[in-house]
């Protein structure tokens, strides 16, 4: 099965699969999975936004992904960690970080 680096869908199934098969064997087993959903991706694919909050959200361009409506966060109402500037850019990255968060969440 080819997966796609943004394909997110196949990939939990993918993974899905392979704690079938494991959980069928019944033996203990360790996997490690590391997304970069959560991640900056800006540098790579700017017009999908600084972490890539607009990617799979219906707009022109951008693609949909079938099970998952974007949640989007006010960066008015973020709460900002005390080891983070209380500032609207900082604000605003954290908004746009969690609608990528709920995205990989939705993805399980």
């Amino acid at each position: 099965m080819y997966i796609s680096k943004n394909d997110i869908i196949k990939f939990s199934y993918l993974l899905f699969c392979i704690f079938l098969i494991i959980k069928k064997f019944c033996r203990p087993f360790f996997l490690y999975v590391a997304f970069h959903d959560p991640h900056r991706c800006g540098h790579t694919h700017p017009e999908y936004g600084n972490f890539c909050e607009k990617f799979g959200n219906g707009d022109v361009g951008m693609g949909t992904i079938p099970d998952w409506n974007p949640i989007y966060y006010q960066w008015e109402q973020v709460k900002v960690p005390y080891y983070v500037q209380n500032t609207e850019a900082a604000r605003r990255d954290i908004a746009a970080q969690y609608t990528t968060i709920s995205r990989l969440d939705k993805g399980f």
